[in-house]
């Protein structure tokens, strides 16, 4: 690799991009191309800049690698400059409390055992008192056929039904009758009975009862 010259910038052609460097240790103009410059740079005439020399293919003398002088003036802070990385590898430490969090779920589960136990107990509590008055109850309830024997009968089955020689057969006028008593126990025990007009209680006055 050639050594790096100090030159001075003394002609540049804006619109083709290329112009000419005088080396400051003398000599012929050296060609430089605006693609040897920094990218972005703006190149001013008369600004000191360092270059190496290179041959071209057809024979004539060109600047590379061209530095200019905010190039020049930061290559040495850039050289020395410590490295940030080794700052951002560090790990904050953990703090101290950081481990209590992971023992919050265990505490909150043994503080659940105690109101599931009292739960449990006051279910079983209930559901024994429960029990116990629907025993109790059924302890004191007379029987299903005491509670039949003591039903009380209908009015319309009075207790000489079942004894009387006359039983209800859908008849319900008195003509239809052949007894002032058969026309009696009609009105007494069956439905639709037609044969008591003024509600008296004496059926059939005109025909079976007119003694009554």
């Amino acid at each position: 690799m050639a050594p790096s010259q100090i030159g001075t910038l003394s002609r540049w052609i804006e619109e083709r991009g290329f112009g000419f460097i005088t080396p400051k240790a003398g000599g012929e103009d050296v060609f430089v191309h605006i693609s040897a410059l920094p990218r972005g740079s703006r190149p001013e005439i008369g600004t000191t800049v360092s270059f190496e020399m290179e041959t071209a293919p057809d024979g004539r003398r060109r600047a590379v690698r061209v530095r200019l002088p905010q190039t020049l003036a930061l290559e040495p802070v850039e050289r020395h400059r410590p490295s940030s990385r080794p700052h951002t590898e560090h790990h904050s430490p953990r703090p101290a409390h950081a481990p209590r969090s992971h023992d919050a779920r265990p505490r909150r589960q043994k503080s659940s055992l105690p109101r599931r136990a009292l739960v449990l107990a006051i279910a079983a509590t209930a559901a024994y008192a429960g029990a116990a008055w629907f025993q109790e109850r059924n302890a004191f309830a007379p029987p299903a056929a005491e509670r039949a024997a003591t039903r009380p009968q209908s009015s319309r089955e009075p207790a000489q039904a079942a004894a009387s020689p006359f039983q209800c057969d859908g008849r319900i006028h008195c003509s239809q009758m052949r007894s002032c008593d058969e026309a009696k126990f009609f009105i007494r025990n069956c439905p639709g009975t037609q044969m008591d007009g003024d509600r008296d209680g004496v059926p059939c006055e005109s025909q079976w009862c007119s003694g009554w």
